[in-house]
Parts: structure tokens; C-alpha cells; sequence
């Protein structure tokens, strides 16, 4: 997605791995007080990836729900397992052919490694490299990894493929199954950080913004 093109809505995504509690726990809060995450030239919308594996402590009912966004997979009827029906269905409601078609999704995992705070940005896609880059420009901790032109696994695309635009937030180290305070507060700070970016530069005017991730000193 291209910087000067029209953003209307932004999709928020957690506990696609239902033991990654950092990202499930945010869209809980987020959920409970959508006013947090409310910007007013876009739609900020949410999702609990896979809310059974959630509830089950479990990174997966199935299996991996992250594995199975490609275009042949989401087409394919005779995959039907727990988190095949659940990709189809996410991919009917936030996908291209979707009535609410995303345009930007940032995806929140945490990981049992020492990752601090980490943006993943799929394709260089420009849009996402230039949100990662004022990002880490604004708090030295954030580090910004790229896979370059290709997803990791090709075959194997994630829920954020969905978007037009996407980065991948990983977190860590946070064991699984484990909702680390200190960690929640600077994913939370960060997601503001994001949003204020997309709200200044949808007016085009990202300035100095004096926003959360600053103000909460991480």
C-alpha cells in the first residue's frame, strides 16, 4: 500500500498461537474499551485469532492457524479441520473478497526467545518499511526484521497476508502460556505507536508526534 493512499481499515490481530497470550490479552482489552484504539480517518477493528486454542492453552486445536492464508489453501474444500474453517472464515471476513476488506493488518505474537520488541515486515513492502523505520527511530529497543521479497514459507502464507500492508509484532522472551506485565505494557504502548502513525500520516501530517510509546518511557 502506497503512503498516500486511502486507509480505511486497520485490523489488529492476536492469539493466532492461543499460548501467545500478549497479543490475545490486548484484544481482550481492546474489545472491553474500544475507545483505546479508536482513530478518526480509519476503522480500527479486532480479532482473536483462534479462540479455541486460546481457551485450551494451546498453540493449535488442529493445526498451526498462521500456516494456511494462501489463496489455494483458503479454496481448497476438502481441507476442514478446526483451523482451516477458521482461516476461511477470518479470509470471509477481513479478506479481499470480504465485505470489510483490510488494508493494513498488524499481527501480535510474543516468543519464548530474547527477541525485546520486534517488527517483521513481509515483501519490503515500502509502507511497512517506513512505519518500522520511524518506529525504531522513535525508541532505540524496537528492532526491525525483513524477509526481503518472499514470505518465509510461500506456501505457507500467515493471517497477515490478508492485508494489502501487514507487520508481524514478536515479543520476548515470554513463556508460553504466560502473560508478562512488563511485556504487555510496551506491545500495548507500541500498537498506539502504530495507530498515531497511520492517523498523521492518512492527514499527512506526521510531524513530532507526541505519542504513547514515548510518554510511557520504554
Amino acid at each position: 500500500m502506497k503512503s498516500n493512499s486511502k486507509l480505511n481499515r486497520v485490523l489488529i490481530v492476536g492469539g493466532a498461537h492461543g499460548n501467545e497470550f500478549t497479543g490475545a490479552y490486548l484484544i481482550k482489552k481492546f474489545q472491553q474499551s474500544p475507545e483505546l484504539i479508536r482513530r478518526s480517518n480509519f476503522e480500527t477493528l479486532t480479532l482473536l485469532a483462534n479462540p479455541r486454542a486460546f481457551t485450551a492453552v494451546r498453540r493449535y486445536i488442529d493445526r498451526d492457524l498462521n500456516h494456511y492464508f494462501s489463496r489455494v489453501d483458503l479454496q481448497d474444500t476438502t481441507l476442514s479441520c478446526y483451523e482451516d474453517l477458521r482461516a476461511k472464515e477470518i479470509d470471509q471476513m477481513f479478506g479481499s473478497n470480504s465485505e470489510n476488506p483490510i488494508d493494513f493488518i498488524f499481527d501480535i505474537h510474543s516468543i519464548t526467545t530474547n527477541m525485546g520488541l520486534t517488527l517483521i515486515v513481509d515483501n519490503d513492502d515500502p509502507f511497512s518499511l517506513q512505519l518500522a523505520a520511524y518506529l525504531s527511530s522513535i525508541n532505540s529497543e524496537i528492532k526491525v526484521y525483513s524477509f526481503g521479497d518472499l514470505y518465509p514459507s510461500p506456501n505457507l502464507l500467515p493471517l497477515r497476508a490478508l492485508g494489502k500492508s501487514s507487520l508481524c509484532i514478536e515479543v520476548g522472551a515470554v513463556p508460553q502460556g504466560v502473560l508478562n506485565a512488563e511485556i504487555f505494557m510496551k506491545t500495548e504502548a507500541l500498537v498506539y505507536a502504530i495507530l498515531d502513525y497511520l492517523e498523521n500520516i492518512t492527514s499527512e501530517k506526521l510531524h513530532i508526534i507526541k505519542i504513547h510509546l514515548l510518554s510511557t518511557n520504554i
